[in-house]
């Protein structure tokens, strides 16, 4: 097979985006770098995807809405939206405030969920572990995998969580805690952060959940909740389909992936994917 020069490979990519009428330069280095991926699920819901007062920083994602309202994407006042690509089935909304770096023109959503072929984690058989409390004046305390009616981390409390996976029926983190874990899969029915808490795990490497960190039970429709400069820190998926995200007042949300039912960032919040 006939090998072309890295340099004619760059060339021949910055005409094709040329072609297109696209600004950016894409360089022979990046093709083997797959893109960041955001999924608004929601059929018809307005606003399924806002960005007001706060911050989408994406450089190397595509984005796709699949709301058909005719606002289903809103940028409201002071909104800042970088990404590789976006597209919606419905219309744009954007303030005169907001600002956005768009680099490439996506065709067509090809994939209505990414995620749908996953199977929800089967526990049959395991002892429920019931609920675990950890208060702030505990030392650091650990977490095995497996059925939880409810893990409750107490004003700066701190946990690690033992590799596995995880059913949490209920999961919170007060003020200030710190939560971390390597190759960890959480599957939850409600997800609260309050104000300064900071989750931080990585997705297993292997198995039937690799990649996956966060899976919010596709049952629920209760909306998971980053508040008041709370951090979740994820390397891997983060998968909410059928309830809210919201990301509220300085909170940050860091992931390689979301798929969420509706998005709703605002008051200074930051959601990055890398």
């Amino acid at each position: 097979m006939k090998r072309t020069h890295p340099a004619r490979r760059a060339a021949l990519a910055i005409a094709m985006t040329a072609g297109l009428g696209l600004v950016t330069v894409v360089r022979a280095q990046q093709e083997a770098a797959p893109p960041n991926l955001l999924y608004v699920l929601n059929p018809d819901k307005p606003d399924a995807l806002k960005i007001s007062g706060s911050t989408l920083a994406a450089a190397n994602a595509r984005v796709y809405v699949l709301s058909n309202h005719k606002r289903a994407i809103n940028i409201g006042s002071e909104g800042k939206v970088t990404v590789r690509g976006m597209l919606a089935v419905g219309g744009t909304e954007m303030a005169s405030t907001a600002k956005t770096t768009i680099k490439e023109r996506l065709g067509s959503i090809e994939v209505r969920d990414p995620m749908a072929g996953i199977a929800t984690p089967v526990f049959t058989g395991l002892t429920n572990l019931g609920t675990a409390r950890v208060s702030g004046d505990q030392l650091e305390s650990q977490l095995l995998p497996g059925l939880y009616d409810k893990v409750e981390a107490g004003l700066k409390a701190q946990v690690k969580l033992n590799s596995g996976v995880y059913a949490i029926k209920e999961l919170t983190l007060h003020t200030g805690a710190v939560v971390t874990g390597a190759n960890v899969m959480l599957y939850v029915g409600k997800l609260r952060m309050d104000s300064k808490a900071k989750l931080t795990i990585s997705a297993p490497a292997h198995g039937d959940y690799k990649d996956l960190a966060v899976f919010v039970s596709r049952r629920t429709t209760d909306p998971a909740q980053i508040n008041t400069e709370a951090q979740l820190e994820v390397t891997g998926t983060v998968y909410v389909a059928n309830a809210p995200l919201i990301l509220s007042s300085n909170a940050k949300l860091t992931c390689s992936h979301l798929v969420v039912n509706t998005l709703d960032v605002a008051n200074g919040a930051t959601l990055t994917l890398r």
